[in-house]
């Protein structure tokens, strides 16, 4: 052998490369190969600010859907209040009509559009006043 640059296979006995993995004589496996874990980088998908925010504009909360990832808390906060102000909308008008006592007139229709109209011109202005680079960065930006 030759300054070390060349190895006997333990298999074959043929002479290979000291760096070879596997013998070209036999095709036995001489070195285990290392494998290094890669840390995967994060995909981009880039999103559009303006179809951000059209989507604001005809589906108002469910426009934060379109970068859930982001605006997860946001949706469901939204969600749930709309559907819990829909729960005490219903609640009210069946004590109104099955109840010798009717509930005090506390107009919950109204409190379900203002609540509908608010949440719908903060995902409007949310996704308005965003940076152009959140939406093309995104999930990163």
């Amino acid at each position: 052998m030759e300054n070390n640059s060349e190895k006997i296979c333990k298999f074959c006995g043929k002479q290979i490369l000291s760096s070879a993995v596997f013998c070209p004589g036999c095709g036995s496996q001489i070195e285990v190969i290392k494998v290094t874990q890669v840390k995967p980088r994060p995909i981009i998908t880039p999103k559009s600010k303006t179809s951000a925010v059209l989507y604001a504009i005809l589906f108002g909360a469910w426009s934060w859907l379109y970068t859930y990832g982001k605006n997860s808390k946001k949706f469901w906060v939204s969600i749930i209040l709309f559907f819990g102000i829909g729960l005490i909308t219903i609640s009210y008008g069946c004590s109104t009509i099955f109840s010798e006592y009717p509930a005090p007139p506390i107009n919950y229709p109204i409190i379900y559009l203002v609540h509908f109209v608010g949440t719908w011109l903060w995902a409007i202005i949310d996704n308005a006043v965003r940076p152009r680079s959140f939406y093309e960065k995104y999930p990163l930006g």
